[in-house]
């Protein structure tokens, strides 16, 4: 239970300075699209990009302990990912991922997840986390729902 509060913690931290972000900059608009295409966007996130994304970039590239520069590369490959993703898989979003306001919430998000597996030394934590991020994303704050 104490790892799920330090995540709960962890992640609103991130959520109020994404916010903060997203808000400030114009990228994020408060439009709630409560539908079931928004089941099938829960569904499909948490396999791609939560579980897959997650697996990659912590699992494997990044270690539980605090060596900076395994952490640091690990984070920075998961914000270049976002633009060659959309290039390749969601050429309609290539704009979004590429928008330095959406890299810099990627990398406060890379940053939230990679915290969480070091705090918790599990996986699930930095999953849910993404998790909710994109679905309150495309869910409340008119993010594009590109699945």
């Amino acid at each position: 239970m104490g790892n799920w509060l330090t995540a709960g913690g962890v992640f609103l931290f991130f959520a109020v300075v994404a916010s903060a972000i997203g808000f400030g900059t114009g990228l994020f608009h408060y439009a709630p699209a409560l539908d079931s295409g928004l089941l099938k966007v829960a569904l499909i996130a948490i396999l791609l990009p939560a579980l897959g994304e997650e697996f990659v970039f912590r699992g494997l590239l990044a270690g539980k302990q605090s060596d900076l520069v395994r952490n640091a590369t690990a984070i920075a490959l998961f914000v270049v990912w976002h633009p060659i993703n959309a290039r390749l898989f969601f050429p309609q979003a290539e704009d979004l991922f590429g928008d330095a306001r959406f890299l810099l919430i990627v990398a406060l998000l890379g940053l939230t997840c990679q915290r969480l597996w070091q705090k918790t030394g599990s996986l699930w934590p930095p999953v849910a986390a993404h998790w909710l991020a994109v679905v309150l994303w495309k869910g409340f704050l008119d993010g594009p729902r590109l699945f």
